[in-house]
């Protein structure tokens, strides 16, 4: 689980409120809006606490993002290129995360995420993480 500065820079992060896959015309920009200003917000959080390690940038449509992440180490940087893909029925797993967080709920009905949003904030959080873990190997 998330230590308590982990749970506070990423409650700082805007929560992305349109549910909209790059299928769904109508709403995709809006979401696509929401993605951009919560990944600058992320950013700026990162270089004002000096911790800027990572470049992002997509196509116009939002849906291929590429861009770099470093780690600096006993004063050498380790730089990696990133590319991935949204796949285009992107919002539409949120529900099946739902479905496998109530089949994995405890009989009692606790859980140590209070909702899905909190569980996929800390599957971001695991996944930061993680990079920065796999740069140190």
């Amino acid at each position: 689980m998330a230590d308590e500065a982990t749970r506070r820079a990423v409650s700082q992060i805007p929560m992305l409120k349109t549910h909209a896959g790059p299928r769904d015309r109508a709403l995709w920009p809006q979401r696509l809006k929401e993605e951009y200003q919560a990944l600058i917000r992320f950013v700026e959080q990162n270089k004002a606490a000096d911790n800027d390690w990572f470049r992002l940038e997509s196509n116009a449509d939002g849906t291929r993002w590429t861009g770099t992440c470093w780690f600096v180490h006993e004063l050498l940087r380790y730089e990696f290129r990133l590319e991935f893909d949204i796949p285009v029925q992107w919002d539409s797993n949120i529900e099946a995360i739902k479905d496998r967080e109530d089949q994995l709920r405890p009989a009692g009905g606790d859980t140590q995420f209070n909702d899905t949003t909190e569980c996929v904030k800390m599957a971001v959080t695991t996944v930061t993480a993680s990079i920065g873990l796999c740069m140190t190997v």
